[in-house]
């Protein structure tokens, strides 16, 4: 699978820009401001319809104008697919092949990618969330089922939430409001139990390759570990048979605090992933640089899991090397990169030629400098 070319327009600072990619490894250099980000938001809006920013789609649209087109080319060695996404300010509209998506699942089918950005620390000392959304992102590319019963999941969240803050600390009401609940918490039940597994799965095949990418990036004897710390489970990975009937009577003894509180205080939606280091929380016991390290290796583990599971291997989008990794971290970076098959996009403010010439592999370099 190969990005081979990209077409934008009116997107964030650019005006009009195409570029074409070499299979293997591209760099975009320029100045701060000159768009190299952008651009790799621009690749994750092809693969997954959504930017691995946060932002409205209104901010996606470059100032002054009304819409915005990213178009790309994805080749295969049978075939190739073209991806094409139109954004406007209320609405954004995507086309696999001419045809309308219907599927996010399609598009991480035909482009799976992973990148590795200077946010990517919030995985490591952020909260929860920015942990359930690596964990969410990661198990979508690996098994396209998920994507789905995760969708239905917040359907479903979102309708409850909607009931409860509807009689939010109206005790007077309870049994009429566990009564409308019923529904929904059937099919809560049954999306909790299927997010669960599939979190579990992944993080039992996960765990062996994400240690063994520390070990070599790190080239350090600490030992990492990552674990599912679920809130509806002791031991979310046992089979146990019962699953339906114990989040049952967890959400009938919520059911006071989330009237109280007008949202669904338990399920997938609270779970925590524990990144430790030497057995300590690498939250509050790792330095910067291996903070910086673990989320590296993490991103790498992800990337080897998807080409185990696909056959395929996704592009590895790296953002700001320069600044992200010491010069050890980065020849250990090289090793695991010529080593891949991967397609690579690295932005930098200038040529990492320490990087490059470490890698000794073929690169095609893009400088981004008066291109806005």
């Amino acid at each position: 699978m190969q990005l081979s070319e990209i077409k934008v327009s009116n997107f964030r600072n650019h005006k009009q820009i195409a570029i074409s990619f070499t299979d293997r490894i591209t760099v975009l250099t320029g100045e701060n401001g000159a768009g190299k980000t952008s651009l790799l938001e621009a690749i994750s809006i092809l693969g997954s319809a959504r930017s691995f920013r946060s932002g409205k789609i209104v901010d996606l649209i470059k100032h002054g104008t009304e819409r915005s087109v990213i178009e790309g080319l994805v080749r295969c060695e049978l075939y190739e697919n073209s991806i094409r996404a139109e954004l406007k300010p209320t609405r954004k509209a995507m086309t696999l092949n001419g045809k309308k998506l219907h599927q996010v699942r399609d598009l991480m089918h035909v482009m799976p990618f992973v990148i590795f950005s200077p946010a990517d620390h919030r995985i490591v000392e952020g909260d929860a969330s920015d942990r359930r959304l690596f964990l969410n992102k990661a198990v979508s590319q690996w098994d396209f089922n998920y994507a789905d019963d995760l969708r239905g999941f917040q359907r479903v969240l979102l309708q409850r939430n909607r009931i409860l803050k509807e009689n939010k600390g109206n005790f007077g009401v309870l049994h009429q409001v566990s009564k409308s609940l019923s529904p929904w918490d059937e099919q809560f039940i049954h999306y909790s139990i299927a997010l669960t597994k599939s979190r579990t799965r992944y993080l039992q095949e996960f765990e062996n390759v994400y240690v063994v990418c520390y070990k070599t990036l790190a080239n350090k004897s600490n030992l990492v570990g990552i674990k599912y710390i679920s809130s509806l489970f002791e031991n979310p990975g046992k089979d146990t048979e019962n699953k339906e009937e114990i989040i049952k009577e967890k959400l009938q003894e919520s059911l006071k605090e989330d009237m109280l509180r007008g949202s669904t205080n338990i399920g997938p939606h609270r779970d925590e992933i524990s990144l430790t280091i030497d057995g300590n929380q690498a939250k509050f016991y790792s330095s910067q640089g291996e903070k910086k390290t673990i989320a590296l290796a993490l991103r790498l583990a992800e990337v080897d899991l998807i080409q185990r599971q696909h056959k395929k291997a996704p592009m590895l989008l790296v953002d700001d090397v320069s600044s992200e990794l010491d010069c050890n971290r980065r020849q250990a970076l090289i090793g695991l990169l010529r080593e891949g098959d991967s397609q690579v996009l690295i932005t930098a403010t200038e040529l990492p030629m320490d990087l490059l010439d470490g890698m000794d592999l073929p690169f095609d370099h893009f400088d981004l400098t008066g291109e806005i």
